[in-house]
């Protein structure tokens, strides 16, 4: 079967309109109720974040008497316990480090680029993290790092493959990671 000339405009014109359609409608949409949702929970775990730390300067008055430690045991699990950004960019590190031991990664670099300190004892601190390690080591560790943090996460991933010496595909991989910690003491 042949197509004639009229035939042919008729398909490039609806593939030329259907195409961005369908962009908006599969691409577009989902990804803005994505970030829509994130920036939402993102709001609501900041306002949680401010109740606990109020609970835990009530607990640090005494004012609570002992229902205070159950706020500080919740806050601990959420965030890095660290008095300042120092022990913060520590802990962060350590977490990187072993979360790269457990998925067989090499970490080439785990560095602090900025940090915040925010009123009620609070520290955001941003890590750059780079490493190199095979495929599945090197989404595991990513998922894993993520995974385990309620309170922040990573920003900006790249992904590079590369070869080893031996002639095994390895990815290289380097994140922006952004870390909450307070002074839960």
């Amino acid at each position: 079967m042949k197509l004639t000339d009229r035939d042919r405009r008729v398909l490039t014109w609806g593939a030329m309109i259907a195409g961005p359609v369908m962009c908006v409608g599969l691409i577009v949409r989902p990804v803005a109720r994505s970030i829509t949702a994130r920036h939402d929970q993102l709001t609501q775990q900041r306002s949680l974040l401010a109740t606990e730390l109020g609970l835990i300067q009530a607990y640090r008055s005494g004012a609570l008497g002992e229902s205070g430690e159950t706020a500080r045991a919740v806050l601990i699990r959420r965030v890095f316990p660290a008095r300042d950004a120092t022990l913060l960019q520590a802990r962060a590190i350590a977490y990187v480090t072993s979360m790269a031991e457990l998925s067989s990664v090499q970490l080439e670099a785990a560095s602090a680029v900025a940090t915040k300190a925010h009123d009620g004892g609070l520290h955001e601190l941003e890590l750059v993290v780079r490493g190199r390690g095979n495929t599945a080591g090197a989404f595991l560790f990513v998922h894993r790092v993520e995974s385990g943090l309620e309170l922040g996460g990573i920003s900006r991933l790249e992904l590079q493959r590369s070869q080893a010496a031996n002639g095994v595909a390895q990815i290289d991989f380097s994140f922006l990671l952004h870390v909450l910690g307070a002074d839960t003491r």
